[in-house]
């Protein structure tokens, strides 16, 4: 960052990419008297193999923003050489342009153009949120903020203590923003701003958190718009799963005999493939079934998954193009709402239609399942050496628009665990949707 901020972050015009034409626009604007951004994702000075060569009139532009050329390589016109032949042409004589053009690299022409604008008044931001922009040495500007503000005591943002201190707090959220425009979660390992940056996992953090927090985290997670979370593992001990409850809103009454429970079947689940420190829904039914708080929206009778593939005449079963026809469905049968239900669902393979199949037998008993949309799916092979005996972890993410949640499966195909991780995943939604059983 660059330059001095106003007390707040409106502008009158937001000038995008700092090239010579960026930087001469914000220049000129600034000293009209607008108020203006300049953002380029690069940091300066920064190169380009691009455009070196200036002609006279650039050289006028440059001279009248009061660039100081000075020592700048001049030259007299264009060689054009090509097919074995030379041709010279000299810049024609314009009384209005300098007689000479310039050669300057893109590295320190447009760092100097940006220097102009700057000076201008106008105010440059540079860097990379997220990763984007990323390129060897561009910093990410979420987590410089936070350092300069709360390592070193510098002003990086606007305004007093408090304004600053708002802003500062606005990171995290900045952080989801940017990742919904691109349609792209952000990292979790982010520093400050990334799910788990925040996150403790070993037994011993968590006895130690509920004694201070401090102990273990750098900075108050709420300083930085951000949380901190639990992760439910192999490692847990009882403070772990007793801080996670905590977290999930669920109240243990510190029985310790329950949390060693519960303790004991999360490391025998995760001995099995289980990771629940990635799927906090799942392990949240596991707890409430733990406590005998476990609504029962539904019961599941079978269901069955199918893939038919039909290749075309002359073709391998499977062609590299891809073009073998194929069709997925899926029978669930369940009762719901006190009704047996038997739906067939299609889909773009058997997970897809096994989706389908099971929205649609609950929507008709709970429609606020429409709401609820698959947004990430893992597959995970635990133990490759066994080939097509392997087991299968699954871990998905569904939202209902405002709350994201995980679950995973384990089976011995890809199928079977998807299924395991799609019941729990719509259980949860209408649990964290305080739906009452129908």
């Amino acid at each position: 960052m660059a330059s001095t901020m106003p007390s707040d972050m409106s502008a009158d015009v937001v000038v995008v990419g700092a090239g010579p034409g960026g930087s001469s626009t914000a220049y000129h604007l600034a000293r009209a008297g607008l108020d203006v951004v300049l953002l380029e994702k690069s940091p300066f000075p920064r190169d380009k193999i691009c455009g070196d060569g200036l002609t006279p009139a650039a050289v006028h532009e440059l001279i009248a923003m009061g660039v100081d050329t000075t020592g700048w390589m001049r030259n007299r016109g264009l060689t054009v050489i090509g097919g074995g032949h030379t041709v010279h042409m000299d810049w024609p004589d314009q009384k209005s342009l300098p007689g000479y053009g310039m050669t300057r690299a893109r590295m320190e022409l447009d760092h100097a153009l940006v220097q102009r604008a700057v000076e201008a008044g106008a105010r440059q931001v540079q860097g990379c949120v997220n990763g984007f922009g990323e390129r060897t040495g561009n910093a990410n500007i979420l987590t410089l903020i936070a350092d300069l503000e709360l390592k070193t005591g510098w002003s990086a943002l606007p305004g007093d203590g408090p304004e600053r201190a708002r802003r500062l707090a606005e990171l995290s959220a900045v952080s989801r923003t940017v990742g919904e425009i691109a349609d792209r979660a952000p990292s979790g390992r982010l520093p400050y701003v990334g799910t788990r940056a925040f996150a403790h996992k070993a037994g011993l953090h968590a006895s130690a958190i509920r004694v201070d927090p401090d102990l273990y985290q750098h900075v108050d997670p709420a300083r930085v718009g951000n949380t901190m979370t639990m992760l439910v593992s192999e490692m847990a001990g009882r403070a772990s799963i007793e801080l996670k409850a905590r977290e999930l809103g669920i109240d243990t009454g510190g029985d310790a005999a329950l949390l060693a429970r519960v303790t004991e079947a999360v490391k025998a689940r995760e001995a099995l493939g289980y990771a629940y420190d990635a799927a906090d829904g799942s392990f949240e039914l596991l707890l409430r079934a733990a406590l005998g708080e476990l609504p029962e929206y539904f019961r599941v009778e079978s269901w069955r998954a199918s893939i038919q593939a039909r290749p075309l005449p002359g073709e391998r079963l499977l062609p590299l193009g891809g073009d073998t026809p194929t069709d997925s469905e899926a029978t669930v049968r369940l009762w719901v709402g006190g009704r047996r239900r038997a739906v067939l669902g299609e889909g773009n393979g058997p997970v897809n239609a096994l989706d389908h199949a099971l929205c649609e037998a609950l929507a008709q008993t709970y429609p606020e399942i429409r709401a609820f949309e698959l947004t990430d799916f893992k597959v995970r092979i635990l133990d490759s050496e066994r080939g097509t005996r392997s087991i299968v972890r699954v871990l998905i993410d569904i939202t209902d628009g405002e709350r994201t949640w995980s679950t995973v499966g384990v089976g011995t195909d890809i199928i079977e665990a998807s299924w395991e991780a799609l019941t729990d995943g719509h259980t949860v939604g209408l649990l964290r949707a305080g739906v009452v059983p129908r």
